[in-house]
Order: structure tokens, then C-alpha cells, then sequence
């Protein structure tokens, strides 16, 4: 059995700054990841620890040790979602290479939070931290805090999480605002970090890195000024009908015209998208968007026939057992739905030429290419020249000579 040297960019600097998807297996690769990586940003630390491991590697190929060197990336958001792509690309590694045992090189603190997920898996031999030779300890941390500010990630908690609530308790000052909306603000935001919502909402949206800078400003610009609008409304309504009715039906007035607002947009939104994938002849992407269509249908006619059961105040009136029914019922037709569309999938799949199609699993980690495919399974054959089969229902997505599996 080998043992691993792992060297962890937690932050993906790969993927941002050089382009390199993880993992990356072998001497060659780890070692133009860190050149490119290198060219494009020679301060970062993630070079350095690249080539560090890449030493170590072959110092003890020397030795005549029983040796392989991995890298791994993670997510530029941190927490949930890098610990969570880290663990499956050292899950795909181990597939390929019968090691027992691993070796750790880090840039720093951030990469330690993955011993862990080695420890779980792999004897852990040691752990070697790279730090630059030429910087003192005091202008190490001055340099090390003025590049953590420069960089989005960090800047964005640092400096633009304060800023938006300074922002919210200004508004809320200036217009009378209750603070209960600011706690539905903040809590909404809790509940999509806590849960990695974000980088899904990112993908429904198509915010994606590939996209032109120019394009996401304006289509997150246009996602927020809507969101405002929304919440505006809802406020409004709120204001209206606090003087009439008692304060938890006002709530849900509120509610329920931010769900209108929203409800609205998002369906705008899916429409385009599924014009957009028809007309770019994309029939799998055309059915995902329809499923999502329904979905949002579903939801929609379920919580609209619950305030209106709630609130009671007009024609038609609901009866507990009329909106159980309805819920039930459309339920029942989005199921129905689901499996319809999901036999149309799979008929596009099975009459799609998938050869030579390049797989990524759903954290973006690149699996390998298609060689063939038959009825029920298709063929990957990964860096390393081995060969697994994948049943056909593992494809989640189709797009531009790229196959997603979960």
C-alpha cells in the first residue's frame, strides 16, 4: 500500500486564479498546477505548498518509499461546501490508488480543517506547513492581513456584512420599519448560508464563473432590485393592514404579496430559461427547467391556498379540508410529472452520442471522459487510464460536451 502526500487548496485558488479543476493525481500534474498557479498570482501560498509537496514526493521516491502525490481543492465560499468537495475528491482518490496512509502539506491554518476528513479515512503520518522564508513574523501577519482583506472572500464578511447592517438599521430608522423585518432579513440569510443554498441559487440564476463579469453584476443587480422591490411591497401591505386587522394577519398578508412578487419573477425567469435551452437545442436542460417550472407551480398553489384558508376574508372560502385536498392533489400531479419528464430524460440520454463527453460529479470535480455507452450504463476512463461503469440515472445534466452525475 502507498502513502499519500496531500496537499489541500481549501479555497479552490486553482479553480479561480489558474483554471485546474481537482483532484489532481501524479508529479506531473501537482507540479503545472503549481507553475500555472504560480504565473498567475506569484504570492499565493497555494503554489508553494504545491511545490513543497512535490519535494517531498520525490525525496521519497528516493527512499524508495511507496509514494503518491494528490492535490485537492475546495470551495471559494469555505466551510460546508469545501469540506464537503474536499471529502469527494479524496473519496475519488482512493478509489484509484490502495493507500493506507497520508501525508499533509498546508499553506496554513484555513487548509487544517480537513484532518478530519483524512483521519476518517487514512492514517495520518504528519503534517508539514509551508512558510516563506524571507518574511519575518511581524511582516508575515501585517502582509498576510492586508492580502486576506484584498481577497473577496474574506472581504465580503469583513467588510460588507457590517456594511449591510448598518445599511438595514438606517432604513429601518429613517422609514419606521419594524424590526421584525429585519430579523425575516437576517434570518433568511442564516438559512441559506447554514444550509449551502447560495451556490445552488447561483446555478438556477446561471451566475456562473464561466460567465462574462459584465453579465452576472447584471443579472444579480437585477435578482436584488427585485428582491427590494418585494420586500417594499410586502412592508407597504403590512402598513396597510395593521390598522385593520390583528398583527399575525398582517404578517401574512405581507407574506403572501412577497410571494406574489416572487413568485412572479422567478416564473419570468424559468420561462426565459426554458426558451433559452430550447433554442439552443438542449432537450435535457429543457426538461430540468420544465421540472423546475413545476415545482414552483406546486409550491405556489399549496401556499396560496393556505393563506387564503388562513385569512378567510373573501371569496372563495377554503375549508381545512378543501386546502388538504387541493395540496394533496397537486402533489399527486407534480409526482406525476416528475416521472413523465424523467422518462424523457432518459429516452434523450439513451439517444445521445455521449463518447468523448468529459464527466464531472455534482461538486464539479472532474471524473474522467466517456469511452462508451450502452442502454443502461456508459463508460468513464479517468486520469489514471482505469475504466468504471455508471448507471445512466447517475446524469443530473447535459451541456456542452460535459455529462453532471451525482
Amino acid at each position: 500500500m502507498k502513502t499519500l502526500i496531500i496537499v489541500v487548496d481549501i479555497d479552490d485558488d486553482l479553480g479561480r486564479k489558474a483554471h485546474i479543476r481537482g483532484p489532481l493525481i501524479g508529479e506531473k500534474a501537482v507540479v503545472e498546477a503549481a507553475t500555472k498557479l504560480a504565473l498567475s498570482d506569484p504570492e499565493d501560498a497555494d503554489a508553494n505548498a504545491l511545490f513543497k509537496a512535490a519535494k517531498i514526493y520525490r525525496d521519497s521516491k528516493k527512499k524508495g518509499k511507496k509514494v503518491e502525490i494528490v492535490a485537492l481543492t475546495g470551495d471559494k465560499s469555505l466551510g460546508l461546501a469545501a469540506t464537503k468537495r474536499v471529502a469527494s475528491q479524496l473519496d475519488t482518490v482512493l478509489k484509484e490508488i490502495d493507500a493506507n496512509s497520508a501525508f499533509l502539506v498546508s499553506d496554513g491554518v484555513s487548509d487544517e480543517v480537513v484532518l478530519p476528513l483524512i483521519e476518517s479515512r487514512l492514517r495520518l503520518d504528519g503534517v508539514d506547513i509551508v512558510y516563506v522564508k524571507q518574511a519575518k513574523e511581524l511582516e508575515k501577519t501585517y502582509f498576510l492581513l492586508v492580502e486576506k482583506l484584498k481577497d473577496p472572500t474574506f472581504a465580503k464578511y469583513i467588510f460588507g456584512i457590517p456594511a449591510v447592517l448598518i445599511l438595514l438599521l438606517s432604513a429601518m430608522y429613517l422609514f419606521s420599519i419594524p424590526w421584525q423585518y429585519l430579523g425575516f432579513i437576517l434570518g433568511t440569510w442564516l438559512l441559506i448560508k447554514g444550509f449551502g443554498i447560495e451556490e445552488k441559487m447561483f446555478e438556477f440564476f446561471s451566475f456562473k464563473e464561466e460567465d462574462p463579469g459584465h453579465l452576472r453584476i447584471v443579472s444579480t443587480t437585477i435578482f436584488l432590485t427585485f428582491l427590494f422591490i418585494a420586500f417594499l411591497a410586502s412592508y407597504f401591505e403590512y402598513k396597510e393592514r395593521i390598522s385593520v386587522v390583528e398583527p399575525l394577519k398582517a404578517y401574512i398578508y405581507s407574506i403572501d404579496v412577497f410571494a406574489n412578487f416572487m413568485g412572479l419573477f422567478l416564473f419570468v425567469v424559468l420561462i426565459l430559461r426554458l426558451f433559452n435551452n430550447y433554442m439552443k437545442g438542449n432537450i435535457y436542460r429543457t426538461f430540468n427547467t420544465m421540472n423546475y417550472l413545476i415545482t414552483l407551480i406546486a409550491i405556489l398553489i399549496v401556499v396560496k391556498v393556505a393563506f387564503k384558508w388562513i385569512l378567510n376574508d373573501s371569496a372563495p372560502y377554503f375549508t381545512f379540508e378543501e386546502t388538504l385536498y387541493i395540496s394533496i392533489g397537486t402533489f399527486i400531479g407534480s409526482y406525476i410529472s416528475y416521472n413523465y419528464l424523467r422518462g424523457l430524460k432518459k429516452a434523450v440520454v439513451t439517444n445521445t452520442d455521449l463518447h468523448g463527453y468529459e464527466v464531472y460529479n455534482i461538486h464539479g470535480d472532474y471524473v474522467g471522459l466517456i469511452s462508451k455507452k450502452d442502454e443502461r450504463f456508459f463508460t468513464v476512463k479517468n486520469q489514471l487510464g482505469k475504466k468504471e461503469e455508471i448507471p445512466l440515472d447517475k446524469i443530473i445534466d447535459i451541456d456542452d460536451n460535459r455529462v453532471t452525475i451525482i
